[in-house]
């Protein structure tokens, strides 16, 4: 039995194929060169072939491929609409509601900052 783990793409041809968590099925891209040649689901464990496809989307099983000034604007952006969200349930006397979204984003928020990748200059090292 093989075991599937998270591969990069080949860079001369090749193949590579990793399940996705929420999948019941693996994705198998096969190269050519720079070229796709095909696409196909597969079953993890038996290794059978489910179906060929034209084309798949994969998205990133991190955050971490976020730049840090993207991350950073989009914190912003969060909590400039969190007062405007909070201060429109004040008015409205929804006191509760407003605490929670308040405790709720900022935790959100805080998650983020914290595992928000460092500036290169920060993490590089000098040699």
């Amino acid at each position: 039995m093989t075991r599937l783990r998270p591969l990069p793409l080949p860079g001369e041809g090749g193949r590579a194929g990793r399940p996705a968590r929420y999948e019941e099925v693996a994705v198998r891209i096969e190269l050519y060169g720079d070229e796709i040649e095909s696409i196909r689901e597969f079953d993890p464990l038996t290794g059978e072939v489910v179906t060929r496809r034209d084309e798949v989307v994969i998205f990133p099983a991190s955050h971490y491929v976020t730049p840090a000034e993207q991350m950073k604007a989009a914190i912003q952006r969060i909590e400039t609409e969190l007062e405007e969200r909070v201060r429109a349930l004040e008015e409205r006397g929804s006191l509760l509601e407003a605490q929670r979204l308040r405790q709720r984003t900022g935790f959100d928020v805080e998650m983020m900052r914290r595992r928000a990748p460092a500036p290169a200059s920060r993490t590089t090292r000098g040699t």
